[in-house]
């Protein structure tokens, strides 16, 4: 027992150098940003360096007390989702949702393979689950990918039924993570959303019949206010199936926002 502890604090140790690291990589970053045109770049680093710091406290605190905890509120299954747009780009806030979290379902982790999405975790004695992003020549680097970040003490099954839906079941719940696809007017992107919306259909009625909850999470790509084709499939699926959009029906605290540079302008 005693060496399976050390292990884990060495382990935790050099998670933590890592992080070292990659603060002074933020650090070195701000320090060389000074055009007033950059302002909202350095705020979008000092966040990021923040993090970092938050979750280095976060694991030293670990590795002075009880080293073998998956989740800070153990005692109760929370669950997270978040469209990464890649793991790296978000590395410290995704392993603070991992720490607080049982379960965090990620979309878009731009990871063509496990390892990449290992790499990118701090917190110890989690197992994943991952459907593989694709080589995208248009975007000069890899697109979407699908993940699950459990605790290793959660029995459950993972079925990666494809590259925009997957599924993880455990007793009495199935949770779906979803990256639904974007609809730009082009009639192909309408039909493949169409065509996800039937299949989430037929995984509802399928794990319903097996008595199971269902929780469906990830990226809808759409927005159910907006009067476009993607809402109003949306809308229909849910009326038709009884199902209810945690979105508008709780409220939420948003703790981190997205902001997109392009050739150096705010976007």
């Amino acid at each position: 027992m005693e060496a399976k502890v050390d292990d884990l604090e060495i382990k935790l140790d050099s998670k933590v150098t890592e992080l070292d690291v990659k603060l002074n990589n933020v650090d070195t970053k701000i320090t060389n940003l000074s055009s007033k045109s950059e302002d909202y770049h350095k705020e979008t680093l000092k966040n990021q360096a923040e993090n970092f710091e938050t979750l280095k406290a976060l694991m030293l605190g670990l590795s002075n007390g009880t080293v073998d905890t998956c989740t800070i509120n153990e005692n109760q299954l929370n669950i997270a989702t978040i469209n990464a747009n890649g793991m790296e780009n978000n590395q410290a806030y995704i392993n603070k949702l991992i720490m607080f979290n049982s379960i965090v379902c990620v979309q878009e982790t731009w990871a063509l393979n496990k390892d990449k999405i290992e790499d990118c975790i701090y917190t110890l004695n989690k197992k994943t689950f991952c459907s593989e992003a694709k080589k995208n020549a248009s975007e000069g680097r890899p697109s979407g990918g699908l993940a699950f970040i459990v605790d290793k003490n959660i029995k459950c099954e993972f079925y990666d039924l494809d590259d925009r839906i997957n599924v993880l079941v455990m007793d009495g719940l199935a949770i779906f993570n979803v990256y639904l696809t974007y609809y730009d007017g082009k009639l192909i992107n309408k039909f493949e959303f169409s065509s996800q919306i039937a299949q989430l259909e037929e995984l509802v009625n399928e794990y319903r019949k097996k008595e199971q909850e269902i929780l469906i999470v990830g990226d809808f790509n759409t927005d159910p206010i907006k009067n476009t084709h993607n809402s109003s499939e949306l809308i229909k699926f849910l009326q038709k199936n009884n199902l209810r959009m945690a979105d508008i029906e709780i409220s939420q605290l948003v703790d981190v926002q997205k902001t997109t540079f392009r050739n150096d302008k705010l976007d």
